[in-house]
């Protein structure tokens, strides 16, 4: 073979001789430093149990499913009751007084009762306190709500089954594109 490529080549034989070396020397240099800048040599397993936990991919579509997961949880919830309650708290500058009065008056009846007087009178009381708390609470049940609250839950069930679907496919693609590499590797 090395006789066809030089008359290939036309080279005159000391010159295709050093170029053969020069070749031979830099193949090995350059399969050395190859061999000296991989890392160890990993298995089939090992690559796969690397790349299923290192993957974006995956990452991503685990936290598709996390969130699934939680929106399925949020439409449970429509079911359940709604408590709210508030709360208030007012300090007033004087204390709220109401002051009823009414003078004297005289009336004049025919005779044998004749003049009676009624005296005036005046009530001052106190209608409140200077500090005053409120405090509210009620309770929310849906009853019916037009199958809405049911739908909300069925659809939150489903998104759920959709991200456990395309998790589990990335899944596969990624060992898929794992043994592609190792094989492709191998040939």
């Amino acid at each position: 073979m090395p006789i066809y490529l030089r008359s290939y080549l036309k080279l005159p034989g000391p010159v295709f001789l050093l170029f053969l070396l020069a070749f031979v020397m830099a193949w090995g240099a350059s399969s050395r430093l190859a061999a000296e800048e991989t890392g160890p040599i990993l298995t089939l397993e090992q690559c796969l149990d690397l790349a299923l936990k290192k993957s974006p991919a995956i990452q991503a579509a685990t936290q598709a499913v996390t969130k699934a997961e939680w929106e399925k949880k949020k439409a449970r919830t429509g079911f359940l009751p709604k408590f709210s309650a508030k709360y208030s708290y007012t300090q007033l500058d004087d204390v709220p007084r109401t002051t009823l009065s009414s003078p004297e008056t005289t009336i004049t009846f025919p005779a044998p009762i004749g003049r009676v007087t009624i005296p005036g009178y005046k009530i001052d009381r106190q209608m409140g306190t200077k500090e005053n708390w409120t405090f509210q609470g009620s309770i929310t049940q849906p009853i019916f709500t037009g199958f809405a609250l049911t739908s909300q839950y069925e659809l939150a069930k489903l998104g759920l089954d959709t991200a456990e679907i395309s998790r589990a496919q990335t899944k596969m693609d990624v060992v898929l594109r794992v043994k592609q590499a190792y094989f492709g590797v191998l040939q």
